[in-house]
């Protein structure tokens, strides 16, 4: 049995691998020692050996016991299917590292018909084509899981094309009953499975990229491969049910975190506890035990050992002094090599989750907090608050556009009926014209006079209406002194602050915050002020316009024609 004392880690894993027993390896003079070495230079934690129709057993079993410790080697098998035209369709087996390695090679060559003979006179590869679907029922009838060449790679499923319904059926068939994992060509190969392959067929897959490495003295790889799971088969194994959360094809190791961030073990050297060092994983640990069996004590412990100021107190004065005896005992490895030095740290006492669910507010500042602690999620929250206050903000003001909108509409609508119907007002309208025509003979205006007064007379209109305007427009900006005054906005993206930064923060906005109020009503009243001077202008130029009209004789009674019209 292999100790695994940190549960599941990311490593790196090569599951296509080609050693000299593959018939179309470049160099078959070298030794299983030096592509052990070379493996374990390029930190691979787990290879699957797949040789082209082939297990040789002597061989895996000889890597094996020079890997033991550094390397999981598991058996496997290439196979090339009847499928796929001139560029046949290649797929995997892979069987447990611990397995019967001759029964299960036996009765691979028995059930397909596959001898040693066979291969030495076909050569090997397109010359040998196995039926794939009864083929991955024999290897997953062994235990074994299978792979299949997908995308971008040579001899991948893709070579079944899909100009004909039965064909798309076919694939389907495939990748539902009979193969596990989908070996990609190229990195880039994985976001169109994403986006259009699992949709269409209605499941996920895991996808992986590996070497194909047939000379290990070029050994190299297109993408790493990187795979949570304990360095077995059966760990393996999990990546069919956890595609997306177990593998990720990426240069640098998925959720790494800086050392000091990461407390690598804790060390116990008290007389009520087993002496040892408990290894942690940098993602999640789990303390398993009965009630009474030290979990709490042991959490309590290692939060007080990092920070003194912590409360531990479970309401029994002699847990809190057996906790403070235990904190002595205690030593705290840093993934960086310090310890027992103090940082930040988050901790939850027994009964905390059962207190939180009763605050929704404190359930809200720390749902936000564990959100915020990986940078994607945090820039997403950001994305959001922005959407949220550029949203909040034009919706206030649609409203607002909604409310004069429908303001003016009313004093439009009062104006109408101030001046009557429609044919009323054409009624009026060849009145006041024939009555204009009369007072002008009596009046005794020239036409160049009357139009020199029309003129006028619109100049003045223009100049009341923008006048108007110019008051509505003071009102809106006095209505602004008391708006966009408000710390709710900012309280929300200081939650994941401590208390006090939060409160010092806030005082400082809270004085700034007055300071700028009154900038603001200041430059407001400046704007007023100038639109005030414009008003009192187009009010002057209103007095000297009317001033200046010319009367001649009978004015007056052409005066009140005009005002009627």
């Amino acid at each position: 049995m292999n100790n695994f004392d940190r549960g599941s880690e990311w490593r790196k894993w090569d599951l296509h691998f080609h050693t000299q027993s593959s018939f179309d390896y470049d160099d078959k003079s070298v030794s299983n020692q030096i592509i052990i070495d070379k493996l374990v230079d390029n930190e691979i934690s787990v290879v699957a050996i797949t040789d082209h129709h082939y297990i040789d057993i002597e061989r895996i079993k000889n890597l094996q016991e020079l890997g033991k410790g550094k390397i999981t080697i598991l058996p496997g098998i290439e196979f090339c299917s009847e499928l796929g035209g001139s560029e046949s369709v290649h797929f995997i087996g892979i069987f447990p590292e611990n397995n019967d390695i001759l029964s299960v090679w036996t009765s691979i060559q028995g059930k397909i018909g596959l001898t040693e003979k066979d291969i030495k006179e076909k050569g090997g590869n397109e010359n040998i084509q196995c039926d794939l679907i009864d083929t991955c029922d024999i290897i997953h009838e062994l235990g074994g899981i299978t792979s299949i060449h997908a995308g971008t790679k040579t001899n991948s499923i893709e070579s079944i094309k899909n100009n004909l319904l039965n064909k798309m059926q076919q694939k389907k068939r495939i990748l539902s009953d009979s193969i596990d994992i989908l070996e990609l060509g190229k990195e880039i190969d994985g976001i169109n499975y994403g986006k259009n392959v699992f949709p269409n067929i209605g499941f996920s897959m895991p996808m992986i990229i590996c070497s194909d490495n047939h000379d290990i003295k070029t050994y190299a790889l297109k993408q790493n491969l990187w795979i949570k799971a304990d360095t077995t088969f059966e760990g393996l194994k999990q990546i069919v049910f956890e595609p997306e959360e177990r593998v990720k094809i990426q240069e640098l190791k998925p959720d790494e975190k800086a050392g000091y961030q990461v407390i690598d073990s804790v060390t116990i050297n008290d007389v009520d506890f087993t002496e040892q060092t408990i290894l942690l994983n940098p993602n999640l640990n789990s303390i398993i035990g009965g009630r009474s069996t030290g979990k709490s004590i042991l959490l309590g412990a290692v939060a007080k050992k990092l920070d003194s100021n912590i409360e531990v107190k479970s309401g029994n004065d002699s847990y809190n002094e057996f906790i403070n005896r235990v904190v002595s005992n205690i030593c705290i490895n840093w993934q960086d090599k310090e310890e027992n030095v103090s940082r930040d740290i988050e901790y939850f006492p027994q009964g905390f989750m059962f207190k939180l669910a009763k605050n929704v507010e404190d359930l809200r500042v720390l749902i936000n907090k564990i959100i915020i602690q990986k940078k994607v999620k945090e820039a997403i929250v950001k994305d959001y608050q922005t959407f949220c206050s550029n949203n909040s903000t034009s919706i206030t003001n649609n409203i607002n556009k909604i409310f004069q909108l429908n303001k003016d509409y009313i004093q439009l609508q009062n104006s109408l009926k101030e001046k009557g119907d429609r044919a009323g007002i054409e009624k009026e309208v060849v009145r006041l014209k024939n009555e204009l025509e009369a007072l002008s003979k009596q009046a005794q205006l020239t036409q160049e006079e009357i139009l020199y007064y029309n003129s006028e007379k619109v100049s003045i209109d223009t100049h009341k209406k923008s006048i108007e305007e110019v008051e509505s427009e003071i009102l809106k900006i006095e209505s602004l002194k008391d708006k966009f005054f408000t710390n709710s906005d900012l309280q929300f993206e200081l939650v994941s602050l401590s208390e006090i930064t939060q409160k010092t923060i806030l005082s400082k906005f809270t004085t700034l915050q007055e300071e700028y109020k009154q900038k603001w009503i200041n430059e407001l009243n400046l704007i007023v002020h100038s639109l005030i001077v414009l008003k009192e202008g187009k009010e002057k130029e209103i007095s000297e316009k009317e001033k200046n009209i010319t009367y001649q004789k009978g004015v007056v009674a052409f005066q009140k024609a005009l005002r009627a019209i």
